[in-house]
């Protein structure tokens, strides 16, 4: 079974310590040994040490004996208890130190009943007058004679057998001490052996192995596939399982993102910061007619008309500079040497030191734009004038210089309302052009809110007295910066729809509010409102709230856009708040700073 590279671990961290663990227990075995040695070799000179003196104090009373006529009675007799003490003290410390082992008990209890035994022949013996009674003294003489013959062998004898037992336990403790340097020589040597064998081991199942990963997680990172298979069965070899099959799925998906960017019909790039093209998609091949091949590794300017160079690397540099996304317009000179107009949007990324470009082709939208000023231009000039004059003819036929039936009047002023709302509808579509194409320029001053919200008032006053409508005029007054005359038509296509679309008798608010960022003016009206799907598109081109309206209330669907674009060429906003039944309040915003 494959170990796992926790088991492996483990192996690697319990070998060693039960190594450690055994030559412990095998040192320590020794030094209790050498310790065990050198506490009955001390046993044995303490028990020397003691048998000596106890001779000594024997033969020091065996010497007062001899000496009794050279020394008082009271000398003598204080001599004498100081020594019987001592060999009593002695006698009982031999005893306590004794062997306990059979082959010497027997001596050791010889030795104390002896000593006991002379001990009171010495005593009796000191007590007897030598000069009256010389019989009885040399006979107790002779006894203690004889006893301290007996104690002198037995002491010498087992001084001889502790001499034996301190030599035997100095050759054990030579033994051991030999042992105990050679345990630690043999656990050095098996030491470095054992982290040999281990470091083998451990480079054979795990390092060489790790490295082997490394090197696939490389080939990984850099896109290539894994060239080594970690074998086993451990976390090593599930990881590298994990990285190849990581890198199939990988390719799939490379596989898949480039067929993705292969048939997409922008063109999808990247540069270096250098400008020159590391990677492009097949779309290149179809929009300017060169294959990747030929464009990667190629200055990006190359392909970049001569007058435009310096503009299109400006804006390019200060993308990388910044961090920032670029959004252009330039040509391409195509491999048919035409020029293709194109939209850029370019990013750039610190991770790949890569600029990552999406590429536009907007030729057939310029073609639109360049048909559609063409069309604005043939109804400026080939639809707007004949007009006109067919407006100025029937002004002039109606005009009561000729006689003319009534049936005739009335064809004649029908006729002279349709030709001045297609004029109207016109100049508004005109309008709304020339703010998209920045053909208008706004002229900016300085002006208040009361200035346009007086002149406003001024164009629809007549109406809202004719119906009825009371229109509540604020009475704060901002300053802005803004063009007067386009802020008045703005304010003045609100208070139309407004009067519009409001009941007779009802009211409308005119309100104002200025902040340090914008200054805001806002209608609010009482009529039907604007439902909520419809808010988000009022503003574009052609749309109502009602299709009806058209023809109920003459409205063309062009003022609100009209509105937007001359709000939107102050960089402001324009939008409207309103529920289904209780009203509407349209409002614009101009940033303070216009």
């Amino acid at each position: 079974m494959a170990l796992t590279l926790t088991k492996k671990v483990l192996i690697l961290v319990a070998i060693p310590v039960v190594f450690e663990l055994a030559l412990v227990g095998v040192l320590l075995n020794l030094i209790a040994n050498v310790q065990d040695a050198r506490t009955k070799s001390a046993h044995a000179r303490e028990l020397g040490s003691h048998i000596t003196a106890l001779m000594a104090c024997f033969v020091r009373r065996a010497t007062l004996i001899a000496m009794r006529r050279m020394m008082t009675d009271q000398e003598m007799t204080e001599t004498e208890k100081i020594l019987a003490s001592k060999a009593r003290a002695e006698m009982a410390i031999i005893k306590q130190l004794a062997s306990t082992e059979e082959t010497e008990i027997e001596k050791w209890n010889e030795l104390e009943k002896t000593g006991y035994y002379l001990d009171a022949e010495f005593t009796k013996t000191q007590a007897i007058d030598f000069e009256e009674d010389k019989l009885r003294a040399a006979k107790a003489v002779a006894t203690a004679n004889k006893k301290f013959n007996r104690m002198f062998a037995i002491c010498d004898e087992l001084s001889g057998m502790q001499s034996n037992v301190q030599a035997a336990n100095q050759a054990y403790f030579e033994k051991y001490d030999t042992q105990l340097k050679q345990v630690i020589q043999l656990s050095l040597v098996a030491s470095v052996l054992l982290a040999a064998c281990l470091t083998a081991y451990f480079n054979v199942s795990t390092s060489r192995r790790l490295q082997m990963l490394m090197d696939n997680t490389a080939a990984l990172a850099a896109g290539k596939p894994p060239e080594k298979t970690v074998s086993g069965g451990d976390e090593l070899a599930q990881i590298d399982l994990i990285y190849h099959q990581m890198y199939q799925d990988l390719t799939v998906l490379r596989q898949k993102e480039r067929a993705i960017l292969d048939n997409a019909s922008q063109v999808i790039c990247s540069l270096d910061k250098d400008l020159r093209l590391s990677d492009i998609n097949d779309a290149a091949n179809k929009m300017w007619g060169f294959t990747p091949g030929q464009l990667i590794g190629k200055r990006f300017l190359d392909l970049i008309p001569d007058q435009d160079k310096a503009n299109i690397s400006s804006i390019l540099q200060a993308a990388i500079r910044d961090k920032t996304e670029a959004r252009f317009e330039a040509n391409i000179v195509k491999a048919d040497t035409l020029l293709s107009e194109t939209s850029w949007s370019a990013t750039w990324s610190d991770e790949q030191s890569s600029l990552y470009c999406v590429v536009t082709d907007i030729s057939e939208q310029k073609e639109l734009e360049r048909l559609k000023q063409e069309f604005v231009s043939m109804i400026s000039h080939d639809l707007r004038t004949p007009l006109n004059s067919v407006l100025a003819a029937i002004e002039l036929v109606t005009s009561g210089h000729f006689q003319l039936e009534d049936q005739v009047h009335v064809y004649m002023d029908r006729a002279h309302r349709n030709l001045k709302l297609s004029l109207s509808l016109i100049n508004q579509l005109l309008e709304i052009e020339k703010f998209e194409s920045g053909n208008i320029a706004l002229e900016l001053d300085a002006i208040s809110t009361r200035e346009i919200v007086s002149k406003a008032m001024e164009a629809v006053l007549d109406i809202s007295n004719s119906r009825s409508i009371k229109i509540v005029v604020p009475e704060t007054n901002y300053e802005l910066i803004g063009d007067s005359a386009r802020l008045v038509q703005v304010l003045i296509n609100f208070l139309g729809n407004a009067l519009k679309f409001s009941p007779e008798n009802s009211t409308i608010v005119i309100a104002e509010e200025q902040t340090d960022q914008y200054t805001r003016i806002s209608v609010t009206d009482q009529g039907r409102g604007v439902p909520h799907e419809q808010q988000a598109i009022i503003f574009d081109r052609f749309k109502q709230v009602n299709p009806g309206d058209k023809t109920e209330k003459q409205g063309s669907g062009l003022g609100l856009a009209i509105c937007k674009s001359i709000i939107e060429a102050h960089h402001g906003r324009i939008g409207v708040t309103s529920e289904p039944g209780k009203g509407s309040t349209f409002w614009f915003e101009i940033p303070v700073s216009s």
